[in-house]
């Protein structure tokens, strides 16, 4: 196995998992934004309920998680 493929692979999951951090701190930033500002943003009564912006988040969440794993699945076995 070349090099250049681990390091890709590695890269891959390293910018991935770190998607995962900037989506879930945005989110706790919102969800703080929500609480303490007096009118509260228009996105507040999306995030609230299962709605449409709802499921792209964790389309978008979903995608990461299949993303590194697939990555460690193929780096594992090759």
């Amino acid at each position: 196995m070349s090099l250049s493929k681990i390091i890709m692979g590695i890269t891959t999951i390293v910018i991935s998992i770190f998607m995962l951090f900037y989506i879930f701190d945005n989110i706790n930033n919102l969800a703080n934004n929500c609480k303490t500002e007096v009118p509260q943003p228009a996105i507040c009564k999306h995030l609230s309920s299962f709605t449409m912006s709802m499921l792209i988040l964790l389309l978008i969440i979903g995608g990461f998680f299949l993303t590194i794993t697939t990555t460690v699945y193929i780096l594992l076995s090759s």
